[in-house]
């Protein structure tokens, strides 16, 4: 049996809350938001060479696959990794490292209401209050 998918999310959780503190200390040497995002893929380029002989079952085979799944992760990687990079990276440079992350994890409501467009996920009541409190609390940081 494998890894349950919350162990998972709370793993990425924490990587992720730690990414704002090494964030904020380097892009505070860098002019250029893009400058800093180039240096910063430099470390995601690193991990992608090194992560295979580290976890080698994370590389394994793929069955083969039609185009439309590589261009939605490229797709995926340009608006996640490059363009809500450098929106971040300049949010960051002049906001708060508590408040930044925060705001910008309003995004899953951006995903809740494409989930319900195109994937036909189910509008509960339960997801309706949990984003609102995402939403409440991305206000209440903003004052």
């Amino acid at each position: 049996m494998g890894v349950d998918w919350f162990i998972w999310a709370l793993l990425a959780a924490f990587t992720w809350g730690l990414q704002p503190a090494f964030d904020k200390v380097g892009v505070m040497a860098f002019n250029s938001p893009y400058a800093a995002l180039a240096v910063r893929c430099l470390g995601g380029l690193v991990g992608l060479i090194i992560l295979p002989f580290v976890w080698p079952s994370i590389a394994n085979n793929n069955p083969p696959i039609t185009w439309k799944a590589p261009v939605c992760l490229m797709l995926a990687g340009f608006f996640g990794s490059v363009l809500g990079q450098i929106f971040y990276l300049n949010a960051l440079k002049t906001g708060e490292v508590s408040k930044v992350p925060a705001v910008t994890a309003v995004w899953p409501l951006v995903s809740f209401i494409i989930a319900i467009i195109f994937f036909k996920e189910a509008l509960t009541f339960q997801k309706v209050i949990a984003f609102a409190m995402i939403i409440g609390g991305a206000i209440l940081l903003k004052f």
